[in-house]
């Protein structure tokens, strides 16, 4: 990233995540907070860093009340062979063949086409390959990209599953979740869940406005955790991509 530095308010921001700052947190924008991340990163024993607070709070909360209220999605289903399937052949496969079900977004009601939530939205997703954006990955992954991979959003209800898996070696070599559901607690499960050579796995709760990022090395290996008792009548939104070097 470019020395330079741009100083805004208390902030004092690199110029080419200017265009972020009406999106992200701020604080995760700083010449010092990006370097830390970066460190921080490259410290954690599974190349991973948590930013809580990512998105500014009104862009977080609209981003939210599009997914919960004015959204539409379909169910998808797919078994470890990577092969789509529709729910009757995923009910009658055996657990240890269920690679995932789970949500994803496919429209937006269309009485909502012009609310702020839905608008907002738009113009989010669109971030994802801005130049800033790479600058901003790139810097606290000590990487260099050559294209991003949204996969967009991911709605998890009581009885869908992602099961355990590595993204290493899909044109995948960085990730990034960003967790959406607001009246998600601790309490609620669905924490992602990954794999340690220790006796216990490291688990990350999907707090509102949490991005979990992490290499997809093939010692990653995480799952999605099931939901808890308490959190059967709720979805748990996220945004996921992927970063290709």
């Amino acid at each position: 990233m470019d020395n330079q530095n741009f100083s805004s308010g208390n902030f004092d921001i690199d110029p080419s995540l200017v265009p972020l700052a009406k999106w992200i947190n701020p604080q995760h924008l700083q010449t010092g907070a990006v370097l830390a991340c970066h460190q921080s990163l490259e410290s954690h024993p599974l190349s991973l860093v948590v930013l809580d607070d990512f998105l500014l709070p009104g862009v977080a909360d609209r981003i939210s009340n599009f997914l919960k209220q004015e959204a539409e999605y379909k169910r998808v289903f797919q078994n470890r062979s990577k092969e789509y399937l529709n729910e009757q052949q995923w009910n009658v496969l055996p657990k240890s063949e269920q690679f995932y079900r789970f949500l994803t977004l496919k429209r937006v009601k269309p009485s909502c086409l012009m609310s702020q939530n839905w608008l907002t939205f738009l113009a989010f997703s669109e971030i994802f390959k801005t130049p800033a954006y790479f600058s901003l990955m790139e810097a606290v992954s000590g990487m260099k990209f050559s294209d991003a991979k949204p996969a967009g959003i991911h709605g998890h209800e009581v009885n869908d599953v992602l099961d355990w898996h590595a993204d290493a070696g899909r044109n995948k070599d960085f990730c990034g979740v960003l967790y959406l559901s607001p009246d998600w607690t601790c309490e609620d499960g669905g924490e992602l869940e990954i794999r340690c050579k220790s006796e216990n796995n490291f688990l990350l709760t999907p707090v509102f406005n949490r991005l979990v990022l992490f290499k997809t090395t093939n010692q990653a290996v995480h799952r999605v955790r099931p939901h808890a008792p308490s959190a059967a009548n709720k979805v748990r939104y996220c945004h996921v991509c992927w970063f290709k070097k």
